[in-house]
């Protein structure tokens, strides 16, 4: 390499230098960079057709409704059958990417809005929903991917705001009526989104 910049651009706002990367980028490693940015990503060719979050949501909540023996089954099967499937290909895109500034942003957003497998109801959807809360954005407006991010069914499901629900809804009435507790609404992902997501833990917010 013959530069300082050339090693930065290739290593820490790429992915390291693929054969031949370092020759190209050494004249120029800011426009290395820039060259790269697209305001909307293409669709990934090797990821069209994948199962999306929804479905796969769709299949674990009427496993769900059957009996815990269909969740496990259905948590399973889905674990084998995508999850593992969707996460080679991924390994197999970031090493031939022709965009790894891309890869490499679409890795830290996907680290700032981190979901886990501690979760695993939620494990299998976890590809599905980087990409299709995150990726489409890397490049976009950050309020974008915010609301992209929040609303989509893995991060609510697993900041619990799926068993969030008003007090005066017919669902919260009777959960009251059942448990005789008076909190319906979870406050983890409206929290998480100013703690983590947005302002900090510091941020001022009350």
């Amino acid at each position: 390499m013959k530069s300082l910049d050339t090693f930065i651009a290739l290593n820490r706002f790429g992915l390291g230098p693929a054969p031949g990367e370092a020759e190209n980028a050494s004249d120029d490693p800011r426009g290395w960079i820039k060259a790269q940015i697209e305001k909307k990503q293409k669709p990934v060719a090797a990821f069209v057709g994948l199962r999306s979050a929804a479905s796969m949501n769709a299949d674990i909540h009427n496993a769900r409704l059957k009996s815990p023996e269909d969740l496990r089954k259905t948590t399973g099967g889905l674990y084998r059958a995508v999850f593992r499937k969707e996460q080679v290909l991924r390994a197999r895109h970031m090493i031939g990417a022709k965009q790894p500034v891309a890869e490499r942003l679409l890795l830290f957003w996907s680290n700032h809005f981190t979901v886990s497998l501690t979760k695993r109801i939620i494990g299998s959807t976890i590809p599905a929903y980087e990409r299709e809360a995150i990726r489409p954005h890397i490049f976009g407006r950050f309020e974008d991917m915010l609301k992209a991010v929040c609303t989509h069914p893995t991060m609510v499901a697993y900041l619990d705001n799926i068993i969030s629900m008003g007090p005066n809804s017919t669902a919260g009435k009777r959960r009251i009526a059942a448990t005789g507790t008076q909190k319906t609404i979870n406050e983890n992902l409206a929290r998480e989104i100013l703690e983590l997501h947005t302002l900090g833990v510091n941020g001022g917010y009350t």
